[in-house]
């Protein structure tokens, strides 16, 4: 029975690495966004919604990826 509890620690493991280096993944596409952003936009007055709604989309993807992140190492 001992196999079983084995094969599933590794599984687990494998799962939460997984999920680490996609959250690692997240934040720093949030990151890459947000600097596009801001090179795209730098004076950008009349678009300045999109400005402000691409920097909140940044924020929240970066944001997942650490939530992401610290679901897996919490878990370990």
């Amino acid at each position: 029975m001992a196999h079983g509890d084995e094969s599933s620690e590794k599984g687990s493991r494998w799962l939460r690495r997984v999920a680490y280096w996609g959250g690692r993944l997240f934040q720093v596409l949030g990151l890459l966004l947000l600097w596009w952003l801001l090179l795209i936009f730098p004076t950008a007055e009349d678009i300045r919604a999109l400005l402000y709604g691409g920097v909140a989309v940044a924020a929240a993807v970066f944001y997942l990826g650490w939530l992401v992140i610290r679901w897996a190492v919490k878990a370990t």
